[in-house]
C-alpha cells in the first residue's frame, strides 16, 4: 500500500474503450433498451453511461418539477419458505445516495418512513442470504430496472415484500493449466531489509489467461504455516514491501491483482480459483489453509469484503483505506467532495457505469459491507487522516456499525497518512507494520 505505486481499480484501457463504445453504440443502446435487452451483461456499463449523460442532460438543461413531502414503504420480509427474516435492512437509495433504511422486527415487518416523495427500487440484505428485490415487483418492460415503488407525500406504499435466499458457498473448479514461476528471492525494508521467496502464478478461468498471481514464503523453515490472502490495488511485484515482510514473519502469502475491470464477481471467481488451488496443496506445500486471513486496501476493500461474505473461512482482515458504503462513496462524489488522481483510473466514468442508486442499487449493495456486517470476523481498519480517494469517513462509520453489531474491530487512524502509506521511515507506516503483525498473530495463528 505503498505511495510510490497507483494501482488501478479498473485498468484505463476498460475505462476508454467504455467512452468510445457509448459514443459509437448510441442509437443501437436506446433500441435495445426500448427491447427490454438491455439486461446483456456486457451492454450494462455502456447503457448506464448513456442513461446518465441523458439525466444529467434533462436535470440541467430542462425544466422539471421537485416532489415535495415524504411519504414510506412497508412491508414483510420472509425466507423463501414463508418464514420471517430478523434483523434484516431495507432500504432505498436517492439519486445521489442518501440511503433511507430500517430494520425488521421479530416478525419480518417493517416500516421504512420519512422518505422525499418520488420514484425508488428497493432492496433488502441480511448477512447469509442474497441480497433480493421486491419479490412481488417484477420488471419492466423496459427490462432497464425493476418496476419502482412510487412514494407519495403523506402515504406509504404498502405491502411490499421481500424472499431472501440463503447463499450456499460453491466449490471452485481447479484449473487445470496452473503455471508456477521459478523461486526468487525477494527483497524489503520494511520494517527494515528483509527477503522472503517468491514465485509468480498463472492459470486460466473463464476464458482468460491470469498472471497478476504469485506465492510468498519464508526463507527458512517447513510449516505447516498460516495463509494470508493478499488482494492488492496493483500487481504482487508492485507490492513486494508488504508481502515479503509478512512471508519473513512466518505467512504464506497468496498475492492477487484483480483485472476484470467492473466484473467483481468474475474477480471472486478468480481469487476463488486461486484459494481452491491453495486448498489442494498445488501453490504451496506449506500452506495451512484452515489458518487464512486477508488483507487488502483502497478499493480492493470491495473485494476483502466481497470474500468475507461470500466465501467466509477467514479468522482475521485487515484494510487500509477501505470502502465500506458505495452509497455514502457516490454521495461524496457526487458533492464534488473526492480528488481523484489520473493515475488510480477512471473512477468518474465507473460510478456512472454503476447506474444511479435509487433504481440501480444492487452494485452498490453488494459490496457495501456496512449493510453485511454479520458474518465478518475481527477486522483491523486503517486509514490516513489526510485520504481525498476514500474519505476517512467510510471508516469511522464503519467501525460505528460493526461495534453496534458486536463485531471485533480495531482501528488506527494517522493524522499524516494520505491514500497509501509512505517509506519505511515513516513512523506511521512502522506503526501500522507492527499493527498489522500483531493482529494477524492474534486472529490467524
Amino acid at each position: 500500500m505503498s505511495n510510490d505505486t497507483h494501482p488501478r481499480i479498473w485498468p484505463r484501457h476498460v475505462a476508454r474503450g467504455t467512452r468510445h463504445f457509448r459514443r459509437v453504440a448510441l442509437v443501437a443502446m436506446l433500441v435495445l433498451s426500448l427491447v427490454g435487452s438491455a439486461e446483456i451483461g456486457p451492454l450494462i456499463a455502456p447503457r448506464n453511461l448513456l442513461l446518465y449523460d441523458v439525466q444529467h442532460f434533462a436535470d440541467t438543461r430542462l425544466p422539471h418539477p421537485t416532489p415535495r413531502g415524504h411519504g414510506a414503504i412497508s412491508g414483510r420480509v420472509t425466507e423463501r419458505d414463508g418464514g420471517p427474516i430478523a434483523g434484516a435492512a431495507v432500504l432505498v437509495s436517492t439519486t445521489d445516495g442518501i440511503v433511507y433504511q430500517a430494520t425488521t422486527g421479530t416478525d419480518g415487518t417493517y416500516t421504512l418512513a420519512g422518505i422525499p416523495a418520488g420514484l425508488y427500487t428497493p432492496m433488502a440484505a441480511k448477512s447469509g442470504y442474497a441480497d433480493a428485490f421486491p419479490a412481488n415487483r417484477r420488471h419492466q418492460i423496459l427490462a432497464w430496472r425493476v418496476a419502482a415503488v412510487h412514494v407519495h407525500d403523506g402515504e406509504t406504499a404498502h405491502y411490499v415484500r421481500f424472499a431472501l435466499q440463503r447463499i450456499t458457498a460453491q466449490p471452485a473448479a481447479l484449473p487445470t493449466d496452473l503455471a508456477l514461476g521459478p523461486v526468487e528471492t525477494r527483497q524489503s525494508d520494511l520494517p527494515t531489509t528483509v527477503t522472503s521467496h517468491a514465485r509468480t502464478v498463472a492459470f486460466t478461468r473463464g476464458g482468460k489467461l491470469l498472471t497478476d498471481l504469485a506465492v510468498y514464503e519464508p526463507v527458512t523453515g517447513n510449516g505447516p504455516l498460516p495463509v494470508l490472502l493478499a488482494i492488492y490495488p496493483g500487481t504482487p511485484a508492485s507490492w513486494d514491501r508488504v508481502s515479503v515482510p509478512l512471508a519473513a514473519q512466518g505467512y504464506v502469502v497468496l498475492a492477487i491483482f484483480p483485472t476484470r475491470g467492473l466484473d467483481l464477481e468474475a474477480d471472486m471467481d478468480d481469487t476463488a480459483a486461486f484459494v481452491a488451488l491453495a486448498r489442494a496443496g498445488k501453490i504451496s506445500p506449506r500452506a495451512d489453509m484452515t489458518r487464512l486471513g486477508i488483507l487488502g486496501g483502497s478499493f480492493t476493500s470491495l473485494h476483502v469484503y466481497r470474500w468475507l461474505e461470500r466465501e467466509g473461512g477467514v479468522r482475521g482482515a485487515v484494510v487500509l483505506g477501505g470502502i465500506a458504503d458505495l452509497f455514502a462513496y457516490r454521495l461524496d462524489w457526487e458533492r464534488g467532495l473526492l480528488n481523484l488522481p489520473p493515475e488510480v483510473g477512471d473512477i468518474d466514468s465507473a460510478l456512472m457505469a454503476l447506474g444511479t442508486p435509487d433504481h440501480r442499487p444492487e452494485q452498490y449493495l453488494r459490496y457495501s459491507a456496512a449493510f453485511h456486517p454479520d458474518r465478518l470476523p475481527p477486522l483491523l481498519l486503517a486509514h490516513g487522516a489526510k485520504d481525498r480517494i476514500v474519505p476517512t469517513h467510510q471508516t469511522t462509520d464503519f467501525a460505528a456499525v460493526l461495534a453496534a453489531h458486536g463485531k471485533a474491530v480495531e482501528t488506527h487512524y494517522y493524522p499524516n497518512m494520505e491514500h497509501y502509506f509512505a517509506d519505511a521511515s515513516d513512523a506511521d507506516t512502522q506503526d501500522l507494520y507492527r499493527a498489522t503483525i500483531a493482529f494477524f498473530a492474534r486472529t490467524v495463528r
